[in-house]
């Protein structure tokens, strides 16, 4: 059993490794080179001598030999290239050059192949401090500027550069800059232009902005206005209209009826006799009784409607920007019931009925408030797809 096990076993890693093979000279015939490197690498580290080793060794080989070939081309053209925007596409082509070195270095030397490496070391450090100079410019010029999109840029470049060039000149601190300066600040107010007195519970939680979790890197919403800050945006939610339904209880009556077995009764002929069976015994049968209960059902019923608008604008200009409608409706529905007659007569749906009870009707400040809580769901809804 064992033996035949390990039969399959190696069968199984023969199908996986031809076919692993296979996808690497596929890889290598479609110029995908690095992926026909790794390809090659992730069978000879698990079976630097295995059967299929020479042959992956032949295509890490070639792979290794052109891909640095394709990089070095792009490389003269990019060192002949006056534009400094090309030394970003550099720097990461000499990076990728080095870290391919490393990659086949543990399994180095391999017996009939020259794999040629070299240090980059030089021009990569050259490189990264033309880029860094050139960078740290760029960014600070877009960091003078009044458009919060080419600071918010600005802010993408001193980030990148303090990853390839860590604490060059003050790049930290023109990290935090380039945030505060790109942030923005959007003020939130509410107004009620409705006959309604909004309940003061509802207003305050309109505007608590921790539930409505809007803050991201970008975007800081206040409700209250701090004078050392310059708003970009205001962002209004407005009740326009709220319309609370009287109390209505109404009362629908069923008759049920049902046919049920109440004991048992004899079976009498035509002569009113009792009947036997064929043993002299008196016959019986169920005695079926119809029971009738009369369900008196009650429905409690309130609404609360409410019309509301919210939009975003800028301060500067007063441009609205984002303009929606939103409306919401809640409704208080409670069910009880009484009887009289015979219970049994009831299904189960209405037997449960019985256990409820007339309950209070919710305020109407209770009302505008539940209904108001949905209301603030979809403003925050739309909100959070809103990019400022």
């Amino acid at each position: 059993m064992i033996k035949k096990l390990l039969l399959l076993l190696l069968f199984i890693s023969s199908i996986i490794s031809c076919s692993g093979l296979k996808s690497t000279q596929k890889f290598l015939a479609q110029g995908n080179y690095d992926q026909a490197i790794d390809q090659s690498l992730n069978y000879l580290q698990k079976n630097r001598y295995g059967k299929k080793a020479p042959e992956f060794h032949q295509l890490l080989f070639e792979s290794y030999n052109k891909a640095v070939e394709k990089d070095k081309r792009t490389l003269a053209y990019l060192t002949q290239d006056s534009n400094p925007e090309s030394l970003e596409q550099k720097f990461n082509v000499l990076l990728k050059l080095e870290q391919r070195q490393n990659k086949i270095r543990p399994l180095l030397p391999i017996n009939g192949f020259n794999f040629k490496t070299e240090n980059y070391t030089s021009e990569t450090l050259s490189t990264r401090n033309k880029l860094s100079e050139y960078l740290y410019k760029k960014a600070n010029d877009k960091l003078a500027s009044k458009n919060k999109q080419f600071i918010r840029e600005a802010h993408d470049d001193f980030n990148y550069l303090q990853e390839i060039n860590p604490n060059y000149k003050n790049v930290p601190s023109l990290i935090d800059v380039s945030r505060a300066k790109g942030m923005g600040y959007v003020i939130i107010s509410f107004h009620n232009n409705t006959s309604q007195i909004i309940p003061q519970k509802l207003a305050d939680n309109l505007l608590n902005l921790e539930q409505y979790n809007l803050d991201n890197y970008w975007t800081t919403y206040q409700t209250y206005v701090d004078n050392n800050i310059h708003y970009d945006f205001e962002l209004k939610l407005i009740y326009d209209e709220i319309i609370i339904s009287p109390e209505r209880v109404k009362e629908s009556i069923f008759t049920k009826q049902k046919e049920i077995v109440q004991g048992k009764e004899y079976v009498l002929d035509k002569n009113g006799n009792v009947q036997k069976d064929s043993k002299g015994n008196d016959i019986k049968r169920d005695k079926k009784v119809k029971i009738t209960s009369k369900f008196h059902q009650f429905s409690q019923t309130k609404t609360c409607e409410i019309k509301a608008r919210a939009s975003i604008s800028k301060i500067d200009n007063n441009q609205v920007l984002f303009s929606m409608p939103i409306s919401s409706l809640f409704i208080f529905d409670h069910y009880f019931a009484t009887q009289s007659g015979d219970k049994r007569a009831l299904d189960d749906h209405f037997i449960d009925m019985l256990a409820n009870r007339e309950i209070p009707f919710p305020s109407n400040e209770q009302m505008i408030t539940d209904t108001g809580n949905d209301v603030k769901c979809q403003l925050q809804e739309a909100l959070v797809k809103y990019n400022f």
